[in-house]
This record gives structure tokens, C-alpha cells and sequence, in this order.
């Protein structure tokens, strides 16, 4: 992935910067990255995790998907009783774990967020079902339980996918801590990076993690400051920095508005067509929204369009147009209209046809006056069109900039610059 060791460098560079002020030290000890999903939050924290590494030492501790995959479903489907995670042992997080109370350490966690606990084992079941004792302490596999309100417990439940989320987070929680109290096993850490923690969240429950997480990256950069001296500096970075990334404008907003020490990137994609991801500094504390930035990048190649700029518009940005036109309705109250979310938000549009100009409700329009309430319909429908070209030819991009035009226009949006 082009960019990302660019990226890696000026973020490692800001962390760790003091400055002097009336307010008193001034430290960051945390970066807050931005991007929307596709853009290549996972490889990244894979390579900032993997970049500059000695002797094969680890100087970061990394949570993302490949954390996730360290955990997978025996379900039983034979008896449908006993069901149960395999772990990966091959994990050095996870044999991260031996000698350690970690049933007690990860269901303190995991206790406030969820309903249910976790019970690791370290005997494993081997392929033939059989059970084998290994005397050690090394977690090979975890089962769970969930008190029912008649007061019996259940065991060997199934959770969700989120409350699975949930029970990963608090694994790797339970080692944060082990790193931030400076175990002996986690002394070469330098970087705790943390990817889209949150998915699967409702937004309540993203705002209580969020403040769980700034309120601890807080105390760290708190207790740094109240030790900083010119003359030792090297004795106040015995904490790891912090490096995370997300998706969810909540989450951003709440850790930007809740972090004592930290400063924003917004990651893209080279809209040129490369694979290279770039980054720009967010200044403001919440990110520009989704519908705000592909709003952007509709008008951005639009006029990419009107300069014959090596751009093309396609089908999926009436997809793109759809979902901005859902989020306006949803938020205006108007989802629910007689004529639904597109005959409300489009009411009113002016529109092109074989170099004409027609208001919608226009009875010279003959029978125009739904084309791109239609147009929104079919080309965002993939059943529709798949057997079809999905480059756009000059009368449905006519289409699109009207929609656009009027969008802009109707509810006086300032459409941000990419």
C-alpha cells in the first residue's frame, strides 16, 4: 500500500512532542486517525506494527482484525451443547497471557460491557473431540455463560457477534493493562495502536467505550506531564503512545473532544486511481461527514468531467447520490412522506433535458417530471443494470449534476474541498 510508510514516519514523528505554554506542559501522546472503511485502516496499523522491527522484537501492541481472528467458533453441531472458542496459540498476544490470572483480568473488563463471562481453559479438545490436559497455562480455549434472571446460568452459550467483539476487546484490555503497569513480558512496547475498536456498537454504547478509553489514555498523559523535568525527559515516556483509527464519526468526535494530548489525521484514498492512501491534518474536532465528503467527491469529478480530466463517473455514485438523499430525509423527518425520501428531498429540482431547462412540477415537462426520482431507482439498483456498461453516459451524468445542483442549492450546503 503506497503512502503508509510516509504516514507511519509523520505520525511517530508528532508523538512524543512537548511544547511550553501558560496552560503548562503540553504533551501528545496519542494520534487520532480519521478514514472511511476501504481506505486501508487495517494494513495500515499491520504495517506500523511490523515497520522498524529489531531482532524481531515488538515495539507495538496492535489491535484490529487480525485480532479478531484469533478466535474461532466450535459450535457442536453434533450435540449442540458444548460450545466453545478455539485460540490461537501461535499468538504471541496470547501466550502473552500465560502465568497470568487472565479469567478474572479479561471478565473485569468484559463485566461492564456485557451480560455474560468468559471461562478459559487451557486443556483443549483435540480433532477426534477428546480431550487433552496440558498441565500449563497457556488459554487454548474459552467457553461462556450468562446468568438468566430466573437466577440459573446458562454455560456453553452462543454469543452475537458483537457481545464477540466485546469479549476480544476485553482480552486485549486485560494485556493494555499489563503493558501500562510495566509487566516485565510487555517492556519493549513503545506503541499501543488500536483500529475501529467499536463496530457493532449502538451509539450509546460507543459513546461509554469511547470515554472508558480517553479517560485511561488521559491518566497515562496526566501522569506523564506531572513528571515531565527539562533535564530528564527520557524518565517521563515510560508509557506507550497511542494510535487510533476509526470510521465512526461519534467515536472520533467524542475521543477528539475528550483527549487531553493527542492531534488528528484525516486518511484518503489518491482519487487518481492509485493505491496510494494519503493524510492531512484535522484541525477541527469532528471530521467531515460522510455525506459531506461524497458530496465532495461528486463535485470533485464532476468538474474532473467538465475539464476531460482522466475521471469517470459511474454507476455506483447514483448509489452514492441514493444514500446522501436517505441520510437528508432521515435527519429532515421526511423518511416516512407520502412520496418517500427521493420525492421529498428532490421536490422542487430543476432539470436538463436536450439542452432545456424544466421545473419539476413544469407541465411542459411531459411527463419528466419523475425522471430522477426513476433514474435514482434503477441506477442504484445493481439487478437492475449488471449486464449493462457502468460507465455513465452524458445524459444520466446530466442526471447526477442536477440532483447535485439542487441538493446544494435547496438546503444551502458548503460543500467541503478535498
Amino acid at each position: 500500500m503506497k503512502g503508509s510508510d510516509q504516514i507511519i514516519d509523520t505520525i511517530r514523528k508528532k508523538l512524543g512532542f512537548w511544547t511550553h505554554s501558560k496552560k503548562g506542559v503540553q504533551f501528545t501522546n496519542c494520534a487520532l486517525l480519521f478514514a472511511f472503511n476501504g481506505t486501508g485502516k487495517t494494513r495500515l496499523s499491520y504495517r506500523f506494527a511490523h515497520k522498524d522491527r529489531i531482532g524481531g522484537k515488538h515495539h507495538t501492541l496492535y489491535y484490529n482484525a487480525f485480532t479478531e481472528d484469533l478466535f474461532r467458533w466450535h459450535n457442536d453441531l453434533e450435540n449442540d451443547t458444548e460450545r466453545y472458542m478455539v485460540i490461537n496459540t501461535d499468538s504471541e498476544l496470547v501466550q502473552g497471557l500465560s502465568g497470568y490470572n487472565y479469567d478474572e483480568g479479561v471478565n473485569s473488563y468484559l463485566r461492564t460491557l456485557s451480560g455474560f463471562e468468559a471461562h478459559f481453559e487451557s486443556d483443549y479438545h483435540d480433532e477426534e473431540g477428546k480431550l487433552v490436559v496440558t498441565g500449563d497455562n497457556i488459554p487454548r480455549e474459552v467457553w461462556f455463560s450468562r446468568k438468566m434472571e430466573n437466577g440459573n446460568t446458562a454455560d456453553h452459550i452462543k454469543i452475537s457477534r458483537g457481545e464477540e467483539r466485546l469479549f476480544v476487546w476485553s482480552v486485549f484490555r486485560y494485556i493494555m493493562e499489563l503493558v501500562l503497569t510495566g509487566d516485565n513480558k510487555f517492556k519493549g512496547i513503545r506503541y499501543i495502536y488500536i483500529d475501529d475498536p467499536m463496530s457493532s456498537l449502538d451509539d450509546n454504547n460507543v459513546i461509554l467505550f469511547a470515554s472508558q478509553l480517553f479517560e485511561l489514555i488521559n491518566k497515562c498523559h496526566e501522569d506523564v506531564c506531572s513528571r515531565f523535568t527539562a533535564t530528564n525527559i527520557q524518565d517521563t515516556l515510560g508509557y506507550p503512545f497511542f494510535v487510533i483509527s476509526t470510521h465512526h464519526t461519534v467515536f472520533y468526535n467524542t475521543m477528539r473532544n475528550g483527549l487531553k494530548g493527542c492531534y488528528g489525521l484525516n486518511l484518503y484514498r489518491d482519487s487518481s486511481g492509485t493505491d496510494e492512501i494519503l493524510c492531512a491534518p484535522l484541525s477541527e474536532h469532528t471530521p467531515a461527514f460522510y455525506h459531506l465528503h461524497m458530496l465532495a467527491q461528486i463535485k470533485k469529478e464532476l468538474e474532473a468531467h467538465d475539464s476531460r480530466q482522466p475521471f469517470l463517473l459511474q454507476r455506483y455514485h447514483f448509489n452514492v447520490m441514493r444514500g446522501i438523499i436517505e441520510q437528508f430525509a432521515q435527519v429532515l423527518g421526511q423518511g416516512n412522506m407520502k412520496d418517500g425520501p427521493l420525492g421529498q428531498v428532490l421536490d422542487g429540482i430543476i432539470f436538463h433535458f436536450e439542452g432545456q431547462e424544466f421545473a419539476a412540477n413544469d407541465p411542459d415537462a411531459d411527463g419528466f417530471n419523475r425522471l430522477h426520482h426513476n433514474a435514482l431507482n434503477v441506477l442504484s439498483h445493481f439487478g437492475n443494470t449488471m449486464f449493462e456498461p457502468t460507465t455513465l453516459n452524458e445524459d444520466n451524468i446530466q442526471l447526477l449534476r442536477d440532483i447535485f445542483d439542487h441538493l446544494v442549492k435547496k438546503y444551502n450546503i458548503n460543500v467541503p474541498e478535498l
